[in-house]
């Protein structure tokens, strides 16, 4: 879960050692401290996009990421996608936040999670497979070409039980480790 506090109300909880062990804190701006689940898809980013939780970011006017779409793309990310070939996180004027793969094969995916649960997918996969659309989170046709994106990073990542050692070969049977 991922909830805004604003100081006052943060001094004012009361934080028990149990429910510590599942949150880390992530942003801490001038109004309020953001908190994301320990483990999540974001923690190793946020310092790509935590200046973005300030009105007006940019100096020209840009919407503030808020909280709520935090939580939708660690929500999203932790299903669906991966950091494999995470290449780029970035925060944009209109409050929302992107993401972009790249495996240097040919394999290419654009994210962008905005306000209102938006969200904006584009993907074009060396097989041919390509695809653009926006949509809300709920709808299934975006989660379905969500899912589609990702295959190539499933079919790559292949168990330990398929590798074959030099000068021989593994009596093991070759398999794909769904992610």
């Amino acid at each position: 879960m991922l909830w805004p506090l604003n100081l006052e109300q943060l001094m004012h909880l009361s934080f028990e050692p149990s429910n510590m062990n599942r949150y880390a804190v992530a942003l801490t701006t001038a109004n309020s401290v953001q908190f994301l689940p320990l483990g999540s898809i974001l923690t190793p980013y946020q310092d790509e996009f935590a200046f973005a939780m300030e009105p007006d970011w940019n100096g020209r006017g840009a919407i503030r990421l808020e909280g709520k779409v935090l939580k939708l793309a660690d929500r999203l990310l932790s299903k669906y996608a991966t950091s494999m070939y995470l290449v780029e996180v970035a925060p944009s004027k209109k409050g929302s936040l992107s993401f972009v793969w790249e495996d240097g094969d040919g394999n290419y995916i654009y994210l962008d999670i905005g306000p209102n649960e938006t969200l904006h997918l584009y993907y074009k996969l060396i097989d041919g497979r390509k695809w653009e659309g926006v949509s809300l989170a709920s709808d299934q046709r975006i989660i379905d070409h969500l899912v589609r994106a990702f295959s190539f990073v499933r079919t790559q990542n292949v168990s330990a039980e398929s590798i074959v050692f030099p000068g021989g070969t593994s009596n093991r049977r070759e398999r794909l480790v769904s992610v």
